[in-house]
């Protein structure tokens, strides 16, 4: 139980480092760090190495991690080609406040 508590916190935290930053500067640093194509993150994910790592989460589909179900999201951000939802601002904020 304190892990998963630590792991909110840790969460919460990393959003509300990102609150102050505009969704301009959020979308630019996900471009930055995201180094993969929408193409070579798909297949990373459908190899072994990708299926066989990760933390299942307590809410985690068919055992999927949470690590890849946000992968499966970065693809669909990528390919999005730029007409983002809020939902997709809201992935790649978390996704920023991990650097």
């Amino acid at each position: 139980m304190i892990y998963i508590v630590t792991i909110v916190r840790h969460a919460n935290l990393l959003l509300n480092m990102t609150a102050d930053k505009n969704d301009t500067d959020v979308i630019n640093e996900f471009k930055q760090y995201v180094n993969m194509t929408a193409d070579e993150l798909e297949k990373w994910l459908k190899s072994d190495e990708s299926n066989s790592a990760g933390w299942t989460g307590s809410d985690a589909q068919n055992g999927e991690t949470v690590g890849h179900e946000s992968g499966r999201t970065i693809v669909e951000i990528l390919r999005s080609k730029g007409d983002y939802s809020d939902d997709q601002i809201a992935h790649m904020r978390k996704v920023v406040g991990y650097w």
